[in-house]
């Protein structure tokens, strides 16, 4: 006569067995997840082909080996383990991202979720362990952010340019120091504010800031010179482009908004040279003179403020 024993690790399992509970089939089905159960005491008490996939530990190496065993020297130093347990007991579960350990000793980063499990009695009788790699999307997440890192230095580092980005609806949504230089707004003064009060209030009635919003989503791209605020209230001649940002489907998304590049002082630098040729046209035929004077009426007119 054949006799059932209880050292069977409970998802290392026949097809039988799988059949008769269709639990324990899809777990074993499972290949992007660790599950597993802990005993009370935090001792592995199961083990599936995701777990194994996950750790690199067949189940005969694993069951029966604490918990603990997959945190990292530190971690273990820290009571991390255990704490994660205790307050899975305490509350039903525990959740955290950090990093585990493989078999061997390689590290890898993990999203670890502890539930607590009690029988109908409400027993505590154990808990049940999902484990996530997620080593691939946290080092995208940390290659992306080294990649928004260059670019925010890189930004950081133009000095002749305005160089801001603009959220669907024209609002500042970055704002980098040549920006502050050219317009006497700081960071906290204008993240948030509508771009339009960038331009003179002769533009803003006419509607110009949204023909410019509209056209750079129509056609990706606008550009032109002209009259622009500061802070204060003096204008700057300056050369604008505003270029449309779009994602992968090539949709304008709330995500997406539009980048803006304002140069500034072209016109102060003409102003200084016609004002150095006229200088010299005081020492040269009345020709040359009148060639400065007349350059400067191509110009636009002064601001009068």
């Amino acid at each position: 006569m054949d006799h059932k024993t209880n050292d069977e690790p409970p998802f290392v399992t026949t097809l039988a067995h799988a059949a008769a509970d269709p639990f324990r089939l899809l777990v074993e089905a499972v290949k992007d997840y660790g599950i597993f159960m802990l005993d009370p005491a935090g001792n592995v008490s199961s083990w599936n082909p995701g777990a194994e996939q996950i750790h690199g530990y067949k189940a005969e190496e694993i069951i029966g080996q604490h918990v603990s065993c997959f945190y990292t020297a530190e971690d273990v130093a820290a009571g991390t383990p255990q704490r994660g347990l205790q307050i899975a007991l305490e509350v039903g579960r525990f959740e955290e991202e950090g990093l585990r350990l493989r078999k061997g000793g390689a590290t890898f980063w993990a999203i670890v979720t502890i539930t607590e499990i009690h029988d109908s009695f409400g027993q505590h009788i154990g808990f049940a362990n999902v484990t996530r790699d997620i080593t691939e999307r946290k080092q995208a997440e940390d290659l992306l952010r080294a990649s928004e890192e260059r670019l925010r230095l890189l930004v950081e580092g133009v000095q002749d340019y305005a160089i801001i980005m603009l959220d669907p609806t024209g609002k500042v949504a970055t704002w980098n120091q040549a920006a502050e230089r050219l317009t006497g707004y700081q960071a906290k003064e204008i993240i948030g504010q509508h771009f339009a009060c960038l331009s003179t209030a002769d533009d803003v009635a006419s509607g110009l800031p949204e023909r410019i919003l509209q056209q750079a989503v129509a056609q990706g791209r606008y550009e032109e010179e002209g009259w622009r605020a500061r802070n204060d209230g003096s204008r700057f001649w300056a050369n604008v482009v505003i270029t449309a940002l779009v994602d992968a489907a090539g949709t304008h998304t709330p995500t997406g908004g539009s980048s803006g590049q304002v140069r500034g002082g072209r016109l102060a630098g003409a102003e200084r040279r016609l004002e150095v040729l006229g200088e010299r046209g005081h020492h040269r035929p009345v020709g040359c003179r009148r060639n400065a004077a007349g350059l400067r009426q191509c110009l636009p007119r002064p601001d009068p403020a």
